[in-house]
C-alpha cells in the first residue's frame, strides 16, 4: 500500500507543475487598446515562454482587410513581426497563433488604434471633403473592437490537468486514511 501511496505521490508531483507551466501571451506593443501616435511598422508579441518557428499573426484593419506582414522572427518568447509601410489612421486587430515550446497550441487576437498627427497642408485638402470624414471617424468611433480574453484560453487549456491533480490528491488521502485505519 505504501508503494502505491508514493508512487501516486511521485506522479502528482511530476504533472503538477506541468498544469502551470503554459506559456501564454504576456505583453503586446502595441498594447491591447492602445492608441498610437507615431508611425509602427512593427508589431511585437512577448510570451511569458518559449514559442516555435511557425508562429505568426494576422492584421486586420477596421474594414475587415488585411495587412500584409512583410516577415515574422520568433526569438525565443518574442514574436516580431515587420510591416513594409507604416500603418494608416484606422483601429487594427491583431490575429495571433502560435506554439509553444511544449507544443501547446496558443491564439487569440488585440486590437489598437493608429491616431497620428495629420500635416495642415492634408487638412486642407480634407476639409473639402469633411462630411464624408466625419461620417467615417462617426462610424468608427461606433465600431468595437472585438477581443479575445486570453487569461480564459489559458484558464480552459490547464483545467483538465488542474482536474487530474485534484483527484490524484482526493485518492492519495483515501489512500492514507485507509492505510491509517488498517494500522489501528
Amino acid at each position: 500500500m505504501k508503494k502505491i501511496i508514493l508512487s501516486a505521490f511521485a506522479l502528482f508531483l511530476l504533472f503538477s507543475p506541468q498544469a502551470f507551466a503554459h506559456t501564454y501571451l504576456d505583453v503586446t506593443t502595441p498594447a491591447n487598446e492602445e492608441v498610437v501616435t507615431t508611425d509602427i511598422q512593427t508589431i511585437e508579441l512577448n510570451y511569458s515562454g518559449q514559442i516555435e518557428e511557425g508562429s505568426f499573426f494576422t492584421l486586420e484593419g477596421s474594414d475587415g482587410n488585411e495587412i500584409p506582414v512583410s516577415s515574422f522572427a520568433v526569438n525565443g518568447g518574442k514574436l516580431t513581426g515587420h510591416l513594409d509601410e507604416p500603418l494608416n489612421n484606422d483601429t487594427y486587430t491583431v490575429k495571433w497563433n502560435s506554439i509553444s515550446q511544449d507544443g501547446h497550441p496558443l491564439s487569440g487576437d488585440f486590437s489598437f488604434t493608429v491616431d497620428k498627427a495629420v500635416d495642415e497642408q492634408i487638412d486642407e485638402v480634407k476639409t473639402e471633403e469633411q462630411p464624408n470624414i466625419q461620417n467615417t471617424e462617426q462610424e468608427s468611433e461606433n465600431m468595437t473592437p472585438s477581443t479575445e480574453v486570453v487569461e480564459k484560453d489559458e484558464q480552459n487549456s490547464s483545467t483538465p490537468l488542474i482536474i487530474a491533480g485534484i483527484i490524484l490528491t482526493v485518492l492519495i488521502a483515501i489512500s492514507a486514511f485507509v492505510l491509517w485505519k488498517r494500522k489501528k
